[in-house]
């Protein structure tokens, strides 16, 4: 679960970072536009040559991101994310030696207040990562800060280096506290998620076997019985119960029953195909829906192959157990036309496979009807 609210938090982190670093680049146009004929022209420059060769690294970054996601893992983008947010904050922290004006209190406030509220932005679109969070924060505030505290005299830029420093500091606990509500919301988020799973596999799956439950073999069959149509081939329904069952579970218990039918399950899985699907319907009966049949020799092979498939030995501690099945089948169209029918003429087979002796199968055969 930590390991996909890591990849959801990288994830994020990229998907913000165009806009921000599209704000940024707004910013960085207005700083200068404003400080151009307040500094030296070579200064305006060479900040401006550096914060554009950060930013075209920054924009390089997200475009790889957007295509070789899968290239590398999710710790090493966020390590790349990382040093791109510190090349930024850098940048941006370079304005206080190279875009503050000497002596002009009023732009010189401009230039922290900038930073500030990078800052501030950056404290949400940086939290699913507190280390480049951090990494942006101080570089871009510090500098201007502590060039007002050192360089310039008066209370007021004291006062403002302080503010500054104080605001660092708030920033740090902002910034880590709401990294915390993401990752847990995140972690809440995929919690919910697997929930959902788990939920959705009690409500369709056999939790003994894990095969697909009744519910699930209604839907699959009357999905089937479309596709007949369609197709115009023949639908199957191998109605299976296991012989002397209740006598295995009196004597062996029930824990040596469950692994009968586990056995039983697995053995169904590996004789049937791809196509075909074995349900559980409870007890020691399953179900297996047949598809794409053919013709009647077809659904002959495949039971034969479900019945000889349990020929094959189950030790259960000391005992051996050669479990034994009775399949009763029933066919689309000509057994039934729904579901429900299908299930019920396979059943009355099967019961026909018991009553001859057990371990083989039978086709349902409609009752004769009685004379007038």
């Amino acid at each position: 679960m930590d390991a996909q609210a890591r990849v959801e938090r990288i994830r994020l982190l990229y998907r913000q970072a165009a806009a921000t670093i599209t704000a940024g680049v707004a910013v960085a146009a207005l700083l200068v536009g404003l400080m151009w004929t307040r500094v030296p022209a070579r200064n305006a420059v060479a900040w401006t040559a550096v914060f554009t060769v950060v930013t075209l690294f920054r924009f390089g970054l997200v475009v790889t991101h957007s295509r070789f996601r899968e290239r590398y893992s999710a710790e090493r983008w966020e390590e790349l994310f990382t040093v791109g947010a510190l090349l930024a904050g850098i940048a941006w922290g370079l304005d206080a030696l190279w875009m503050f004006p000497a002596h002009q209190l009023d732009y010189q406030f401009f230039v922290v207040i900038v930073g500030m509220g990078l800052a501030a932005g950056a404290a949400s679109s940086l939290s699913a990562s507190p280390l480049a969070y951090l990494c942006f924060l101080f570089p871009t505030v510090l500098p201007a800060a502590l060039r007002l505290l050192i360089l310039e005299p008066g209370t007021l830029p004291l006062v403002g280096g302080i503010s500054a420093l104080v605001f660092c500091l708030a920033m740090v606990a902002i910034g880590l506290n709401n990294a915390r509500m993401m990752t847990t919301a995140l972690r809440l988020r995929f919690m919910n998620l697997e929930l959902a799973h788990e939920l959705e596999v009690l409500a369709t799956r056999d939790s003994l076997t894990g095969l697909p439950n009744r519910l699930i073999l209604v839907e699959r069959l009357a999905t089937a019985l479309k596709r007949a149509d369609r197709g115009e081939h023949e639908v199957a329904i191998a109605f299976v119960d296991c012989d002397g069952f209740k006598k295995i579970n009196d004597t062996y218990g029930h824990q040596a029953g469950d692994e009968y039918l586990k056995h039983v399950a697995q053995t169904l899985q590996g004789s049937v195909r791809e196509v075909d699907t074995v349900a559980r319907l409870g007890g020691d009966e399953f179900i297996v829906l047949l598809e794409r049949c053919g013709d009647k020799e077809t659904v002959e092979r495949i039971v034969r192959r479900i019945v000889g498939s349990t020929a094959q030995e189950l030790r259960l501690g000391s005992v051996t157990l050669t479990p034994r099945l009775s399949v009763g089948v029933s066919c689309y169209p000509r057994d039934g036309t729904n579901p429900e029918t299908l299930i019920q003429q396979a059943d009355e087979a099967m019961y026909a496979a018991k009553r001859a002796g057990g371990n083989g199968f039978r086709f349902f055969i409609p009752p004769i009807p009685a004379q007038a």
